[in-house]
This record gives C-alpha cells, structure tokens and sequence, in this order.
C-alpha cells in the first residue's frame, strides 16, 4: 500500500488514513451481510443435521436418529459446527483478511470472480455460434451427399445406356445362342 502511494506521489499519511476509512467501510457493509449469510447457512445446516428437533434431544449418549442409534457428543457438535464457513474463528479469519489485504482482495475480486463470469458467458457464446456452424456445415453436407448420390444415380444409369447401345450387337448374338 505504501510502496503504491510512493509510486503515485500520494503522501503516506494520506495513503494510511484512507486505508483505515476504507477497512473501516468495508466493515460496515461487510461484517452485517456476512453474519447474515454465515446465520442462513447455520440454520440450514442445523436443521438438516437435527431434523428439526432440539439440540436436547439429538445430543446425548444415545438417540433414535433416522431409524438406527446415533451418538452425538457437544464435542462432535462443536467440531462439525466450526469445520464450516459459519464458525466464528472462520469469520473472523476471513474479516481481519478482508481488511487487512483490501488493496490485493479488489483485484482479486476483478480477476477471479468477474473474468470467470466474463470468461463463462464467453465461452457460451462460443458454444452456440460454434452449434451454428456445425448445424449449417451438416445441412450444406446432407444437400451436397443428397446431390452427389443424385448425380451418381444418373451418370450409372448414362453409362447403362451406353454400354446397351454400343452392345446391342453382342446382346443379340447372346439372345441368339440362348434362343437354341
């Protein structure tokens, strides 16, 4: 961050307290919508963990759990509860990085999630016109296979012609020896 303020004739003390506004910033929009999220994704997990019963309940020595005995300890709990994006620590984490390496997160963000997307509908674009020539290089095939076996048809049934008449003449002689 310095080293780029330097590079842009930016007073340090200009550079500092706008990183501070910003990591401020960032955790006034960030923090809240990231709990929320982190809420959402706990709340599903838990119900799809518990089926909807109480943490009482499903925690304990042993429990009828999906028609055959389950033993979940608070331990057990705890550790498949922060093995996922909703562990507090993990929030943290992931906040203190934010806010700690911003000028590095923007491009990553541009680079990563935007040119992926970019990238992807590119590449969809490209499916299609490519479906579209492929479409129309088999069409432009089938009517020239179509013309092709047309032609053949009737230059065999030419060279037929041909060869009766210039045979007519053997052809008779054949019918005459037959004919005995």
């Amino acid at each position: 961050m310095l080293l780029t303020a330097t590079l842009l004739g930016i007073p340090w003390w200009v550079s500092v307290s706008g990183y501070f506004v910003i990591g401020t910033l960032w955790a006034c929009f960030y923090l809240p919508r990231r709990v929320k999220l982190m809420a959402r994704a706990y709340h599903a997990w838990r119900k799809e963990t518990l089926e909807d019963r109480s943490l009482a309940e499903v925690l304990g020595p042993e429990t009828e759990y999906r028609s055959r005995l389950l033993r979940i300890s608070p331990a057990e709990f705890r550790r498949c509860r922060d093995r996922d994006d909703w562990s507090e620590q993990r929030l943290i984490a992931s906040f203190i990085a934010n806010i700690a390496f911003w000028p590095i997160r923007v491009p990553q963000k541009i680079l990563t999630d935007y040119l992926v997307e970019f990238w992807l509908s590119v590449f969809r674009w490209l499916r299609v016109v490519f479906r579209l020539v492929r479409n129309a290089i088999s069409a432009v095939w089938r009517v020239l296979r179509n013309f092709i076996t047309w032609l053949y048809r009737h230059v065999q049934t030419l060279y037929q012609a041909i060869i009766l008449r210039a045979n007519r003449e053997a052809i008779a002689d054949l019918k005459k020896l037959e004919g005995r």
